[in-house]
């Protein structure tokens, strides 16, 4: 299993799409923000962002020939630049538990 992280964000290589996916972006796709550090972790380059939804959303990030970047972006931005290889991968982002409101939230910075 291959994995790429940086920070919050997680991209684990992935076989193919599952069916049923649709096309939601292209050429540069923001796969996290942080709310109160207005940084961003952006994927550019040749990628497709893909979503399944069969209740619950699951994002996934294809590569195409020539490879991607992951990249950290805004003020305060402190992770390096990750080459990204041609490929499906699918994006998990951080989740913490908010226990004023009983459920799971995203991370934010």
């Amino acid at each position: 299993m291959t994995i790429i992280r940086q920070g919050d964000v997680t991209l684990i290589r992935a076989a193919a799409l599952p069916g049923g996916t649709t096309e939601r972006a292209r050429s540069e796709v923001t796969l996290a923000e942080g709310e109160s550090t207005g940084t961003a972790h952006v994927a550019s380059g040749p990628v497709v962002e893909h979503v399944h939804d069969d209740g619950l959303e699951v994002r996934f990030l294809e590569v195409l020939a020539g490879g991607g970047l992951l990249t950290h972006t805004g003020p305060g931005a402190h992770h390096d630049t990750l080459d990204v290889p041609p490929g499906i991968w699918e994006v998990r982002v951080a989740r913490e538990q908010d226990f004023y409101e009983g459920a799971p939230r995203l991370v934010a910075d």
